[in-house]
């Protein structure tokens, strides 16, 4: 494995930057290792960024508004989210050009079409409703994959339905490294290949633990989210730094086609009895079968 973080730095230095080093220097690390390479055998490398943590600021930082600033649209647009989503970028750039130099080394060694490459993060932005909660902006995350021996590349996108979980046998299956039969992930390598998949999964799974101790259930079309505090951590959509505690149903459930923000809870409208109940019995399944 090769990370971002140098030998002097402890197990918990989780938040710490200066336990860190810049993306790009974990790429050049990288780099060197496949031009200094003489043992031909297969490797894995497992590459890990400090960028996009926060503080955003790291590595030099200074920001990036060179094709504007987005800014999503549930939250309120003033100088603080601003700011927040201009360092975002620019941090977004720096990830960037570090995985850039990564595929440049791999193509100079002549490892491109012969190497899987798959990019993916873990939570979503450390900002209101997203990263700490089960909302669909601390749920979702980015998955890119490359290999273009293996018959994965050409720009396509897919719509399938995926866990994270789901990569671990995905990566077996092209490999034709036999799968676990207690795995709990769902394969998806025949979508990576862009042929024809089996059925995908009906649900995904969310937990989180820190103050909330929340645990969620999405199907393609709803969220049910369970809280088993009697307050929450609301964050407040104006200033990244603030939030305060509230009370808030312990039950929320959203239709996500009709309401992709999550914005209108729908956990006590008569209307959604039956989904909620289904949602319920489906999750505390779950929760029995994990444990």
């Amino acid at each position: 494995g090769l990370h971002a973080m140098p030998q002097d730095g402890g197990p918990d230095d989780g938040g710490r930057p200066e336990y860190f080093l810049p993306a790009g220097e974990v790429a050049r690390s990288f780099a060197e290792f496949c031009d200094q390479r003489t043992d031909k055998a297969p490797f894995y490398a497992q590459i890990g960024f400090f960028e996009t943590h926060s503080p955003l600021d790291f590595g030099g930082n200074k920001g990036d508004d060179s094709r504007g600033i987005g800014i999503l649209p549930n939250y309120v647009e003033n100088d603080k989210t601003r700011h927040f989503f201009r360092m975002l970028q620019g941090s977004v750039r720096q990830a960037d050009a570090a995985v850039g130099a990564i595929l440049d080394a791999l193509e100079r060694n002549g490892l491109k079409q012969n190497t899987l490459v798959l990019f993916t993060v873990d939570h979503g932005i450390s900002f209101a409703r997203a990263k700490g909660t089960l909302y669909d902006l601390g749920l979702e995350v980015a998955l890119i994959m490359r290999w273009p021996g293996g018959g994965i590349g050409g720009g396509r996108e897919s719509g399938r339905f995926l866990a994270n979980i789901d990569v671990f046998p995905t990566v077996l299956d092209l490999i034709g490294a036999p799968v676990p039969s207690n795995c709990q992930g769902v394969g998806f390598a025949p979508t990576a290949r862009g042929e024809p998949d089996s059925p995908e999964r009906e649900y995904v799974f969310g937990e989180h633990h820190e103050d909330m101790h929340c645990r969620c259930i999405r199907s393609r079309r709803y969220k049910l989210i369970r809280h088993f505090a009697g307050y929450r951590p609301f964050d407040v959509p104006v200033d990244p730094g603030q939030f305060r505690y509230l009370t808030g149903p312990f039950v929320e459930l959203f239709d996500l086609e009709k309401d992709p923000l999550e914005a209108k809870c729908l956990s006590t409208d008569p209307a959604y009895t039956e989904v909620r109940q289904q949602l319920d019995r489906r999750l505390y399944e779950h929760l029995r079968e994990v444990g």
